[in-house]
């Protein structure tokens, strides 16, 4: 399962030379955790009309927030974990809900600890929809993509929750969920799960021309049972990728990474966090584990013999899920590498980020150094063979971590996530200076050919446990950024102070930044 880490701070920009606009699609989603109450908190205007997701030219001010949303937590909190935005601008988001909330349309229902939120918003930053799922339990949505004018959400449900009519019981702590809605209107349209009687989770979803559904996630020590096939995995988590019809038949899956713990160890943690699906239905997934693995190509064994610490890896599969290519990076220092996001280009090469220690080679003389406690990283690895073509790290004094990447329309690199420093220098004359809180959210982009910094941004807050840690990240056709994530304490994402809620309660938050 994935983790939150603490975040924060205000807002400074800096825009290299050679940013440019442009398009660039989304495909498949990202996880991490959800949002609550309220709806739309405000807008950013600038001297001129707010500029809305189109190519930004001369009139258009570079890096603008063009609106925000700001879900406030009342207890264990809300957050904002998937984000997708479709070819006519619309934005989907999915994450959690602590209480009763109402985003504009209508009060959502509220079961339990905490609920799946999934809402939509227009281009301009209106409310189109909002609705929640959830049982007496932990619910929580965790992906998001859009295809053929349906809505595909992964996640988790423990208990009972009713969906659709129909009562689904998890079969241990928590089981794989995948819900199908209607784009437009948010109605449900299909929903299925799996289990074990451990602690089960789809972390990423993606769909390909046909409609099929393919989820990367983790599932318990023992059998997942995925209806009419089953895999096994000896790891206390074990990585999974597995591929249904639309109305949720088996197709096929596989166990990723799950080989049991050795010894002194203090167990083995697998799992797949994020997955793409190309236009040809061949499926790349990211994700990290432990001790040893077989991604199809024999298996292998982690960087680190004790099985402390994980290695991150990217795994490419057909159609038919028979293996393409692997790759595992583990760090030539101690401390463990994962990948967190993944982001397919045009071309059909992929972006994979994420966070690494020590110093890790990527391939195609991509050896990146940490600078500060954690960096993150950013690679691109050809689609047919895995072969990396560019490697970029994040990093400053203290702990950075990419945990959204995308290749825009120009095929250069767009990235998000967190950062703590003082100060961060991406290079090109683009430093960006933190605000004194714990954490700040930021995003960046870099030219895939030359690896120079073509812009940045960061936000934040100052104070004690203040952060924002920005968790999702999708583009538009016109390369405008929506950005979801995790927020805690007075901060600005763009347009003025926000408030948060209730003292150390997280607050989930949704923007899009025109680029």
């Amino acid at each position: 399962m994935r983790t939150r880490f603490p975040s924060v701070c205000a807002i400074a920009v800096v825009v290299a030379c050679g940013g440019g606009a442009g398009g660039g699609g989304n495909s498949g989603g990202d996880a991490p955790r959800g949002g609550d109450a309220g709806g739309r908190d405000s807008t950013s205007t600038p001297d001129g009309p707010v500029p809305i997701d189109a190519p930004c030219g001369s009139a258009c001010a570079p890096l603008a927030t063009s609106w925000e949303h700001h879900y406030v937590g009342s207890g264990f909190g809300n957050t904002v974990e998937g984000i997708f935005v479709d070819g006519a601008g619309n934005t989907y988001l999915t994450g959690m809900y602590d209480a009763a909330i109402d985003l504009g349309g209508g009060a959502l229902p509220f079961g339990g600890v905490v609920d799946i939120l999934v809402a939509s918003y227009s281009p301009t930053g209106d409310l189109r929809w909002s609705t929640g799922f959830g049982g007496s339990g932990n619910d929580q949505g965790t992906g998001i993509t859009v295809a053929g004018g349906k809505v595909y959400v992964a996640g988790t449900f423990a208990g009972d929750v009713t969906l659709g009519g129909a009562v689904f019981h998890s079969a241990g702590q928590g089981d794989a969920l995948v819900l199908v809605l209607d784009a437009a209107t948010g109605a449900l349209d299909t929903a299925f799960a799996h289990g074990t009687a451990g602690d089960d989770y789809n972390l990423g979803i993606a769909v390909d021309t046909a409609g099929n559904i393919t989820v990367a996630g983790e599932f318990a020590t023992g059998t997942l049972d995925l209806g009419g096939s089953a895999i096994t995995g000896s790891a206390d988590d074990n990585a999974y990728l597995a591929s249904f019809t639309a109305t949720g038949a088996h197709r096929w899956s596989r166990t990723l990474a799950g080989s049991p713990a050795v010894a002194g160890a203090g167990g083995a943690f697998d799992d797949a966090q994020a997955v793409v699906v190309d236009p040809a239905g061949d499926v790349t997934v990211v994700g990290e584990w432990m001790g040893t693995a077989n991604f199809g190509s024999g298996t292998i064994t982690s960087g680190d013999a004790k099985n402390l610490d994980f290695d991150a890896f990217v795994a490419s599969y057909t159609s038919a899920g028979a293996p393409r290519w692997s790759r595992s990076f583990a760090a030539i220092t101690s401390f463990g590498n994962s990948a967190r996001t993944i982001g397919l280009g045009a071309n059909g090469d992929v972006v994979v980020g994420g966070s690494f220690h020590g110093t890790v080679d990527f391939g195609g003389g991509h050896a990146l150094t940490q600078k500060g406690d954690v960096d993150g990283f950013a690679v691109v690895l050809a689609g047919a063979t895995g072969a990396t073509t560019f490697g970029r790290s994040v990093g400053d004094s203290d702990g950075s971590v990419i945990s959204g990447a995308k290749l825009d329309s120009h095929g250069d690199v767009v990235v998000s996530g967190r950062m703590s420093g003082d100060s961060t220098d991406l290079g090109n004359g683009v430093v960006l200076a933190g605000h004194g809180g714990e954490d700040d959210s930021f995003a960046a982009g870099f030219d895939a050919t030359t690896g120079d910094t073509l812009f940045g941004v960061r936000w934040g807050g100052a104070g004690l446990d203040t952060y924002v840690e920005a968790d999702a990240l999708a583009l538009s056709v016109h390369d405008s950024m929506a950005i979801g994530g995790v927020l805690n304490g007075p901060v600005d994402l763009g347009s003025g102070a926000l408030a948060d809620g209730p003292t150390n309660s997280a607050s989930g938050f949704a923007m899009l930044v025109t680029r």
